[in-house]
């Protein structure tokens, strides 16, 4: 009975993580991607997103939102958090944030609100 139980469990376990790899490929970005964009948005988030934990950012728009956000120069992310204050100006408009934008936001759309991921970052 144990041994059905794990085997059910490990089944379980792989059918979650090939879907949240499905939904990230759907984008055109990796789980190695996310990763590096969580550990981007921790370092930025006290002078870029008021120090906001990532779920509730994340958690403010849809996958497709985010990426339509994202197109081009990410000039609609930019203008959406620019008003927090200069230091997020100064990031935003930098070259900072070109650098980091394709980890931001795989990130952000790997835990949209519509995505059932949450993040683990605070």
């Amino acid at each position: 009975m144990k041994a059905v139980l794990r085997m059910l469990i490990a089944a379980a376990m792989l059918v979650g993580f090939a879907a949240s790899t499905a939904s990230a490929a759907d984008y055109g970005f990796t789980q190695s991607d996310v990763k590096k964009g969580q550990k981007i948005y921790i370092k930025i988030k006290k002078q870029v997103f008021n120090n906001d934990d990532g779920a509730k950012t994340a958690g403010m728009h849809t996958q497709a939102e985010w990426a339509k956000m994202f197109e081009g120069d990410a000039q609609a992310v930019i203008d959406a958090f620019k008003g927090n204050g200069g230091a997020a100006e100064k990031y935003l408009t930098g070259s900072g944030f070109q650098k980091h934008a394709p980890y931001l936001r795989a990130f952000f759309i790997f835990y949209a609100s519509d995505s059932g991921n949450v993040p683990s970052c605070g």
